[in-house]
């Protein structure tokens, strides 16, 4: 073996010389390179001029790229649909991220990890719902119940969907057809509460349920059991907290129901400057939390407003006592 590597050796540097002397291919014939192995039949080389090389090398990688795209196409119809791995460890067919712009972000956790203004929207938006014929295209997420609280502002908190009375144990249904991006308990609002992501461009969230049966990454149809109704979270009755939101932002599900009638408007909705004129508004609110020793003639004189304005817009006297930790809209 170690002789076989001298003769390549020595082989190589002979020819790198000669070359680099001009020697002609012909001067070559009759050498005997290896004395050990059986002569073989000399081979006729050929020089090529530069344009002669660069047409062949096109050909040769033409030819590799089509047998290269050949193969994976072929491959991908062996294999059926696309997946995509996202965080959780989970893998999903790849259009649950790709079918809108935002759905390229996953996030298990987060209700709104998108942080798109929405009062940047500069052209509207056309979102096909579904086919309002097909009957299996869309459920009302319970059997119609009463709406106890609506969507706007409650107290000083702006209340970003709809509560529907139910009793505790009742089903609730997936209203489109999508796939679960949450489902988990938070403490401090939605308690057991599912989120998903519908190939219509919306995602819709399921608040207060006292039990959840889906698991991120699966696969639901309109109408499918999600979960049941309860009052887990921040909550004071059973009732289903619904929303309805688009790149993260809420929408009034006034817009898409008659809520009277627990029926969908249309199989079509156009977003545009009017569906996020809430939040122009507030914007324009601003809140102050009640500190140790505020009082409301501080609190006037700090935002440049006056201790009757304040009062009439929290509905309180100004003998009534702060109690720290509360928050005073003051604007």
């Amino acid at each position: 073996m170690n002789r076989i590597n001298r003769y390549a050796g020595g082989l190589i540097l002979v020819f790198l010389l000669l070359c680099s002397t001009g020697v002609s291919a012909g001067s070559l014939r009759g050498l005997n390179w290896f004395p050990f192995v059986k002569k073989q039949k000399a081979v006729k080389l050929r020089r090529i001029d530069d344009r002669e090389f660069k047409r062949r090398l096109d050909s040769l990688l033409s030819f590799e790229m089509a047998k290269t795209f050949c193969v994976s196409t072929i491959s991908e119809l062996e294999e059926g649909p696309c997946f995509t791995h996202v965080s959780g460890g989970i893998d999903i067919k790849c259009d649950w991220v790709n079918e809108f712009e935002y759905f390229g972000t996953w996030d298990k956790g987060t209700v709104n990890p998108y942080k798109v203004d929405p009062l940047k929207l500069k052209t509207p938006v056309m979102l096909e719902l579904c086919d309002k014929k097909d009957s299996t295209a869309w459920v009302f997420p319970i059997k119609k119940g009463r709406i106890t609280s609506r969507f706007g502002w409650r107290r000083y908190r702006y209340h970003y969907g709809i509560d529907m009375k139910l009793r505790k144990g009742d089903p609730v249904r997936a209203a489109f057809d999508g796939i679960v991006r949450i489902a988990r308990y938070n403490r401090g609002g939605y308690g057991y509460y599912v989120l998903l992501r519908h190939k219509n461009g919306l995602e819709t969230i399921y608040g207060h349920l006292s039990k959840y049966i889906v698991k991120s990454g699966q696969e639901v149809k309109a109408g499918d059991l999600i979960g049941y109704g309860g009052s887990t979270g921040r909550s004071t009755g059973n009732h289903l907290h619904f929303e309805l939101r688009y790149q993260g932002n809420p929408i009034n599900p006034a817009e898409f129901y008659d809520l009277e009638k627990a029926e969908l408007i249309s199989g079509q909705y156009q977003i545009d400057e009017h569906t996020y004129a809430y939040v122009k508004e507030m914007r324009k609110r601003v809140y102050h939390r009640i500190r140790r020793g505020d009082y409301l003639g501080r609190i006037a004189r700090r935002y440049h407003t006056t201790i009757i304005k304040i009062c009439r817009l929290n509905r309180i006297k100004s003998t009534t006592t702060l109690r720290i930790g509360r928050r005073l809209r003051v604007r």
